[in-house]
């Protein structure tokens, strides 16, 4: 950032529930997409060291931003992370 302040952004999919409404056109589950920012070091740090298909849990707020882009405002929802680990490591190296 322009400030010095370093942002880790990351993307955690959350499977939905058998019961979820929006089943994919298979009729299975499908799973959401959650955009994160990490500022903070150590949730920063956790975050650098995820592997794809660990399973992870992220504490943090739901943060809508709003912002300009070619003259028009656009927002986004993001969890402002405070606090990410591993609770399982993937077996995919």
């Amino acid at each position: 950032m322009p400030s010095g302040d370093e942002v880790v952004t990351v993307r955690v999919s959350v499977p939905r529930g058998p019961r979820a409404l929006g089943r994919t056109t298979s009729g299975a589950p499908g799973a959401d997409s959650v955009p994160c920012a990490v500022w903070g070091g150590r949730a920063r740090r956790s975050v650098l060291n995820w592997r794809p298909g660990d399973l992870v849990e992220v504490t943090g707020a739901m943060r809508c931003r709003f912002f300009r882009a070619g003259g028009v405002t656009q927002s986004r929802v993001e969890v402002e992370v405070t606090g990410a680990r591993v609770i399982r490591r993937s077996r995919v190296a």
